[in-house]
């Protein structure tokens, strides 16, 4: 055969017994899918069509299978059917239509396998082939590194939810950025266990087919994905270099503190919040969501110390937080998702691999061991392990630690409060704005020192290189205060034997799988660990030849005359890697309490 075929590309389930498609039932049983309905009691049995080059994935809030659904109904699969030049084929020709640029449509293989088929109980979409949305400028996939801005859905919604919208072309073209928007398993994962590791499989993808320059990315997100925003910008903050919420919520659902939000307090986000101490934060809320009540919110930025809680004010991070006067909570999306203001906010993205100063609560009960998902660790901090669970999911331990190498200090936070309109005219929207910025990072002597905080924490690790800090040269100091006998591990280039000491006075410290394990005491004091030429290993071994830690506290005293002996360890010498409060604002706090909000607990929508 020669010349051109149509052809119409078309799958279902096959019927043994007629050699067709295996026809929809009213329900689904074990031997027949379901999916007759009154709109169509006899469907065909195809379930799905290819060669749909003409689909709408250019119109916001538009499903990318609209005109599949269409032509399946009305019973014209052939609507799709294609020319097929056989010509062509026998002479081996190659010809895509795959674009370079443009918005797509991707699948790609997941990692985890959840059965198959559609759950209306979440996780909904189970099958390994999982779908998402990315934006590629016009200058291609390859011609040079993209920043990435993460683009998260509300609930209720899916990828496509900005498709065609000002976020495509504000705060993806014009900027030069790749814009990937995850389904996150479902339309009401809340990015959380499959939904999030979702997240991570489809950028991993996107990264296989586009070249990301990864010190160039932001994360945004709607409603249920500006809870997104707030959980992934805290729990991996070194992943990114600035986060954008709209509407979002605090914690699943609704937060309404002193409460905890209403799917349980393992999923507030502000046992967290001191995690962003190097992320820049744009947050937007409205007075008079009907779903995202202003409580939360207003915790979030500006805080109420007698509530327990924090807040990015209370906290000196920077931040700012538009606050918007009236509307509801679909009134910011009405107007196309067009925010000039975040577009000038997310253009010098740029993230902080190795800042000086770290800090970082880890919260157990956030976790999900079975896909992997454990927040412990983020910059040159990792391993941040509690001490005391007893307080429940809600249980935290916090690690805060600063690096004297870098020579700088923690930069001066300043406050700052305006007003503005985001809109044009009538449809003009106006805002009350407050947040911190922060001036230039202050120089300070540098020094091989590290400044440590713990706690609730058994143990935390520092990877020495990152920070800087060297223990095979100038004698490392560590200043360390702890609410409790903790461990911590040094990882990096160790030197092949070393002394420790604790004000002073020699401390047994352990040496196990290339780390130099220090016995850390409750309250605050002063270690060393100083190289030496000669020495010996002191560490206990198990009957199974592995070390383990001595926490063993010394009565020996000295005089100030006498120089202690200190406990000397034996190291490997290879190199592993490792993984100012604000004012209370009373003009807008005048705002809020005048808004007389009335608190509805329903489930959130958006």
């Amino acid at each position: 055969m020669t010349g051109t075929v149509k052809a119409t590309l078309a799958s279902g389930l096959y019927d043994a017994s007629t050699g067709g498609w295996l026809k929809p039932g009213m329900t689904a049983t074990a031997t027949q899918p379901g999916g007759a309905g009154p709109a169509d009691p006899t469907p065909s049995g195809i379930f799905n069509l290819g060669f749909r080059f003409t689909e709408p994935v250019l119109k916001m809030n538009t499903p990318p299978d609209t005109a599949q659904a269409d032509a399946l109904a009305a019973h014209t699969p052939t609507t799709f059917a294609h020319d097929i030049d056989l010509d062509a084929v026998r002479a081996g020709a190659v010809r895509s239509t795959v674009p370079t640029s443009g918005l797509m449509i991707r699948l790609y293989p997941s990692r985890i396998d959840l059965g198959g088929g559609f759950d209306p109980a979440f996780p909904e979409e189970r099958g390994q082939l999982q779908p998402y949305a990315v934006y590629v400028p016009t200058s291609g996939a390859t011609a040079h590194a993209h920043p990435l801005l993460l683009s998260m859905h509300s609930n209720g919604q899916h990828y496509w939810q900005y498709d065609g919208t000002k976020i495509l072309s504000e705060l993806g073209e014009a900027h030069d950025t790749v814009v990937l928007s995850p389904l996150g398993r479902g339309h009401n994962g809340w990015y959380i266990d499959s939904s999030e590791d979702d997240v991570f499989e489809a950028w991993n993808d996107v990264a296989r087919h586009v070249r990301l320059d990864p010190d160039r990315t932001a994360v945004s997100g709607y409603s249920m994905g500006g809870y997104g925003t707030y959980r992934l910008g805290g729990e991996y903050p070194d992943l990114f270099g600035k986060a954008f919420s709209v509407v979002g919520p605090p914690g699943k659902m609704i937060w309404i503190p002193p409460a905890a939000p209403t799917d349980g307090i393992q999923t507030l986000t502000n046992l967290w919040l001191e995690n962003n101490r190097n992320l820049p934060y744009l947050n937007m809320n409205q007075t008079t969501d009907e779903l995202v009540p202003l409580p939360g919110p207003l915790t979030q930025n500006i805080g109420d110390p007698a509530l327990g809680t924090t807040s990015f004010e209370q906290l000196g991070y920077r931040y700012r937080w538009l606050l918007f006067q009236g509307g509801e909570h679909y009134t910011l999306a009405a107007l196309g998702y067009d925010f000039p203001v975040a577009a000038a906010f997310l253009a010098d993205t740029s993230v902080d691999r190795d800042p000086a100063h770290v800090t970082y609560a880890a919260v157990p009960g956030a976790d999900n061991v079975g896909y992997g998902l454990v927040h412990d660790h983020a910059y040159w901090v990792s391993g941040v392990t509690l001490a005391d669970l007893s307080a429940g999911p809600g249980a935290k331990g916090v690690v805060d630690a600063r690096s004297e190498a870098f020579g700088t200090g923690d930069p001066v936070s300043t406050p700052e409060q305006s007003a503005g309109v985001m809109g044009v005219g009538s449809a003009g929207l106006p805002y009350e704005e407050v947040g911190r910025t922060w001036g230039p990072a202050p120089a300070t002597p540098v020094a091989n020192t590290l400044d440590l905080t713990m706690t609730n924490l058994s143990t935390t690790t520092v990877q020495l290189d990152r920070a800087r800090l060297t223990a095979t040269g100038t004698p490392l100091t560590v200043k360390a205060t702890s609410d409790r006998a903790a461990s911590l591990v040094l990882r990096g280039a160790l030197p092949a034997a070393a002394t420790v000491t604790r004000d002073g006075t020699p401390v047994a410290a352990t040496v196990a799988d290339g780390a130099l394990s220090v016995p850390i005491s409750q309250g605050a004091h002063a270690y060393q660990i100083r190289s030496t030429a000669t020495a010996t290993a002191t560490m206990t071994t198990t009957a199974t030849n592995k070390p383990t830690t001595t926490r063993k506290k010394t009565a020996a005293r000295h005089s100030g005359t006498r120089r202690p002996t200190a406990t000397t360890v034996a190291a490997p010498t290879r190199s592993l890697a490792a993984t100012g409060l604000a004012s209370g604002l009373p003009a807008l706090a005048a705002v809020v309490i005048g808004a007389g909000l009335v608190a509805r607990r329903r489930k959130v929508r958006g």
